[in-house]
């Protein structure tokens, strides 16, 4: 995922990762060591992310477009890769 968001974030690409943790401040330390160069975020009642996206199960993925509309789901990183291809025209 680095590698793909490394190649498509200037073309517009965004990546959120969203976490859903029991206890908030070990979660925020565990993303921490991660040191992601996305967005992170812990979805919490105030926030409802994964609730959102209707995601029910983890892990997943969802590829949305500009205007945040599902146009993807639970894609590998071959299909994304595909996926980003012709949304960029690449």
């Amino acid at each position: 995922m680095k590698k793909l968001y490394k190649t498509y974030h200037s073309s517009g690409l965004e990546v959120l990762t969203v976490s859903q943790e029991f206890n908030k401040e070990s979660g925020k330390v565990d993303l921490e060591k991660e040191s992601l160069p996305w967005l992170v975020t812990l979805d919490t009642k105030e926030n409802g992310v994964l609730a959102t996206y209707h995601v029910d199960r983890l892990p997943d993925n969802v590829l949305l477009d500009a205007k945040r509309t599902v146009i993807g789901r639970d894609l590998s990183i071959q299909e994304l890769k595909t996926s980003l291809d012709q949304l960029l025209k690449r």
